[in-house]
């Protein structure tokens, strides 16, 4: 993991750009089903972005990241019943810019906001940024991630505006295609442009089963006999954090 200290000043120009991204309001006008990509002019992955907020619980910006983030996402959204999955909260892949009351702020985002000078008030006014990865307990975001996801928050911004002016320009012939905004950098200046790219499908993992134990399988059925009924066997995150000198995870149980 990248665990590169973002400066003071990458930091100031996210915190104002998500400043920037909340009085556009963009949630007034958009939807979480409308998607569009953002490429990172460094890594060039692709972030696929949705506003959230048009129902007025959750506001910000989520954006998912390549492949693995945006099959999260497209599996969240086209689930009959997404909320029955308990598993879904674990296997998200995406960077956030949410806005929360000050008592979801964690010590060390009320600290930045104090040494940058910041002040927020009211309900849903304080900017919080995370990096949520399958499995793990959301963390605090790197230096990479905070430049990308101002980047993000901008072309957010400027799709925003765009989308308001013209509902359906997100909307083409197919569903596997994406408006993605792509840079192009010349003489250290970033120039976007609109460009439509097939919208990548995850190639399912390969399982590695482990050799059977014949004689352990041989006690089980015979157990199974003496007790009747059927035995079934499943795995599920749980819930709690586990952290053993390392970063926070959610087991497998």
């Amino acid at each position: 993991m990248d665990n590169s200290k973002p400066t003071n000043e990458q930091w100031s120009a996210l915190y104002e750009a998500a400043a920037a991204f909340k009085q556009t309001a963009p949630w007034k006008w958009m939807y979480d089903s409308e998607l569009f990509g953002v490429q990172d002019p460094e890594s060039g992955e692709v972030g696929y972005c949705c506003v959230l907020g048009s129902l007025g619980e959750v506001l910000g910006l989520n954006v998912y990241l390549g492949a693995r983030g945006l099959s999260r996402y497209l599996e969240m959204y086209e689930a009959e019943h997404p909320e029955k999955d308990p598993d879904m909260p674990y296997k998200q892949d995406l960077l956030v810019a949410h806005f929360d009351d000050r008592s979801f702020m964690e010590p060390e985002d009320l600290k930045r906001v104090k040494v940058l000078g910041y002040s927020f008030k009211g309900k849903k006014t304080w900017p919080w940024f995370r990096r949520y990865e399958p499995g793990f307990y959301p963390r605090q975001i790197n230096e990479s991630e905070v430049v990308f996801l101002t980047q993000a928050l901008m072309q957010a911004i400027e799709m925003a505006k765009r989308l308001k002016e013209n509902p359906a320009m997100l909307k083409k012939a197919g569903n596997q295609v994406c408006l993605v905004r792509v840079p192009s950098i010349q003489e250290e200046q970033i120039t976007w442009e609109d460009v439509w790219q097939e919208i990548p499908l995850l190639k399912p993992a390969a399982i590695q089963v482990p050799p059977v134990d014949e004689l352990r399988l041989k006690k089980l059925k015979k157990e199974a006999r003496r007790l009747g009924g059927v035995w079934e066997g499943d795995y599920f995150f749980s819930p709690a954090v586990i952290q053993e000198g390392g970063r926070p995870y959610y087991p497998q149980l």
